[in-house]
């Protein structure tokens, strides 16, 4: 076929094609959303396990790539380079996997006894809690008659409505809680059973990773050309090195603040400096939003030991952050993402609006990236026009 005929005839037909099966595609997406969904939830929940361990081995990559070198650089001149090559990935790929097994198991045998005894400690204080509100507004109102009547009225109807509440609903409804418990004891285990999947499948990731990686260049080679493929190349290695340098840079600067929550409540001597310090770390890790999502349990926590308890604590939380987002986090994560404020908190809403507390952590660089390919498009369109900026 000419390739006048083709230009005329064949690329108009294909594009409007194109355009056609498109639209009704989008069609049937709207139409039938809610089986769509239901569906994508389902496919999700096949594929979680390796969805587990893309993440892991995501995460663990760096230190595998690490111990590998290291191990590599000590069988130099010792081992048959061959050998060699096998061994250090081995033992990286079981190092690896062993390093983060070992720091999950550590932040939970540390944290999760002192916050179950927080919350048991917490649980026991509520009936003093109530006594003491009650004693501190008769003291606020005096020897007003009518506002102490108030008060011991007040008293007495949440002490009786708790009592019905145990009586009456609570105790009826305990096998429908044992059963909901009992299905919760089973979405445990099949996470457990995830989890476990997704650990050999980190495993077969890391050991397979070079070839993987060398596979996909081929296919984008095939398919975009030598030109177009470099381009493409060079644009992915830049998105994971965003990805990898906000990522593991977040997680490392709210260990950090965890670590100095805790470190600062006991000098103090604050209650609740386990439970407190993790919420504080653990909610650190979102960025914007977290500082503030974290203080306000934790206030309410510090609330039951005193109003200004919790005024000097929301004082230290607000010194705190001040030193995270101005000297930590910059000498941390450095400009990684290369955002404006206005765009982190744009893309923490969306991608928090979408996909929840996930959204919120990866929302940020993922935008990042959307936003440096936007600007080297329109760069591009720029220079082909021959105008400048």
């Amino acid at each position: 076929m000419k390739k006048e005929t083709k230009e005329k005839y064949l690329y108009p037909m294909a594009i409007r094609a194109t355009v056609v099966v498109a639209g009704v595609l989008v069609f049937f997406l709207i139409y039938r959303i809610d089986q769509v969904e239901r569906e994508l939830g389902r496919l999700i929940g096949i594929l979680m396990p390796f969805i587990y361990g893309c993440v892991m081995a995501y995460l663990v990559r760096p230190v595998c790539s690490f111990l590998e070198r290291h191990l590599l650089r000590c069988m130099e001149g010792r081992v048959q380079e061959r050998l060699a090559g096998k061994l250090a990935g081995g033992l990286s790929i079981a190092g690896s996997l062993i390093f983060f097994l070992l720091v999950v198991y550590m932040l939970l045998a540390m944290v999760l006894p002192q916050v179950v005894e927080s919350i048991r400690q917490v649980i026991r204080m509520l009936p003093s809690l109530l006594e003491r509100a009650t004693l501190w507004l008769e003291g606020v109102v005096g020897n007003d008659v009518s506002k102490q009547e108030l008060i011991a009225n007040l008293s007495s109807v949440l002490s009786v409505n708790l009592e019905d509440w145990i009586t009456g609903d609570f105790m009826p409804n305990m096998q429908m809680i044992v059963m909901h418990l009992s299905a919760r004891v089973l979405d445990v285990v099949l996470l457990a059973k995830d989890v476990l999947i997704g650990i050999v499948v980190c495993a077969y990731l890391l050991s397979g990773r070079r070839k993987m990686q060398r596979r996909w260049e081929m296919a984008i080679l095939a398919a975009f050309g030598e030109k177009w493929s470099k381009r493409i190349l060079d644009e992915m290695k830049i998105v994971d090195s965003m990805f990898v340098g906000f990522i593991n840079g977040k997680l490392i600067d709210s260990l950090i603040i965890g670590i100095l929550c805790f470190i600062v409540m006991k000098i103090l001597n604050w209650p609740l400096a386990i439970l407190v310090s993790t919420i504080i770390g653990v909610t650190n890790i979102i960025p914007f939003f977290g500082p503030f999502i974290g203080a306000v349990p934790s206030a309410l926590l510090m609330l039951i030991y005193g109003p200004m308890q919790m005024v000097y604590f929301l004082l230290f939380v607000l010194v705190l952050q001040q030193f995270d987002g101005n000297i930590l986090g910059p000498k941390i994560l450095g400009n990684t993402t290369g955002l404006d404020s206005f765009w982190v908190l744009f893309s923490i809403t969306l991608f928090g609006g979408l996909f929840g507390l996930v959204g919120m952590i990866v929302g940020v660089p993922f935008f990042a990236v959307l936003y440096d390919l936007v600007r080297k498009l329109v760069l591009y369109a720029l220079k082909q026009r021959k105008l400048q900026v």
